[in-house]
């Protein structure tokens, strides 16, 4: 995993009053990473080349229909977050 996330992507937080009175930010969370949103939402092909898929997991693609699935997704996934942390690298340079 990348070391950069980008931070957090939809941080959230609310206004209340204490027993007291006294207006307080209170935060619930910090969404998920920039990281996180980039990979999910990168514009992809719905196949990738196999030699890139098995370059991706180190390994040919499985013999088992349900095992070559999970194989076909964990190396898109891979390649999801590679070009999430390109884009977050850029994005750093650009500072």
């Amino acid at each position: 995993m990348s070391a950069n996330d980008g931070g957090p992507a939809f941080p959230w937080s609310y206004m209340d009053r204490d027993s007291m009175g006294v207006e307080r930010t209170r935060d619930q969370g910090a969404g998920m990473s920039l990281r996180d949103w980039l990979a999910a939402t990168l514009s992809m092909p719905d196949e990738i080349p196999q030699v890139l898929a098995e370059e991706l997991m180190g390994t040919g693609l499985p013999s088992d229909t349900m095992q070559q699935l999970a194989w076909s997704l964990a190396a898109r996934s891979k390649l999801r977050f590679m070009q999430a942390d390109a884009m977050l690298a850029a994005r750093k340079e650009a500072e």
